[in-house]
């Protein structure tokens, strides 16, 4: 017996390309305005190491929100995925939009996807809440040094 494909389709190979495009866009906008944000900070040591700090505080902080962001929207997509995974019973689901032709699995093996799935958003959301609270820990101290040595 042949295993039961779920069929590609240009219109979503090309839909998932332009969906890839525009996250790469605000990808890229983001690391620009982090960029800029950074080097008007980097201008600002010049004459104020305080007002510097702060602006290093503002870059970090929003830095934190984007990867946040980020994370916590892929792990909402990962964990509606097992869900409609457990629901429908297979892998992909019937209304999944697929690359390339994809074999379908069923039973046990599809539920092992959905609770990879499950895993893996709970890992991105400890890591997504995590990072900033460590980052933003590190920052403060490297920004509290910088401060000290101009006193």
């Amino acid at each position: 017996m042949e295993p039961e494909i779920h069929r590609s389709s240009t219109r979503h190979r090309v839909m998932a390309g332009l969906l890839l495009a525009i996250l790469g866009a605000a990808a890229f906008l983001a690391l620009e305005v982090l960029t800029r944000r950074l080097d008007a900070a980097n201008a600002l040591t010049l004459t104020s190491t305080r007002q510097a700090a702060e602006q290093t505080r503002a870059v970090g902080e929003l830095f934190f929100a984007i990867v946040t962001t980020f994370a916590v929207v892929y792990a909402l997509y990962l964990l509606i995925l097992g869900v409609r995974i457990l629901r429908a019973r297979r892998y992909p689901t019937p209304d999944a939009w697929v690359l390339r032709d994809t074999p379908v699995v069923r039973g046990a093996a599809a539920k092992r996807r959905a609770w990879l799935a499950f895993g893996v958003a709970a890992l991105i959301l400890i890591f997504a809440f995590e990072f900033p609270r460590r980052g933003g820990e590190k920052m403060e101290k490297l920004l509290a040094t910088a401060l000290a040595s101009e006193d």
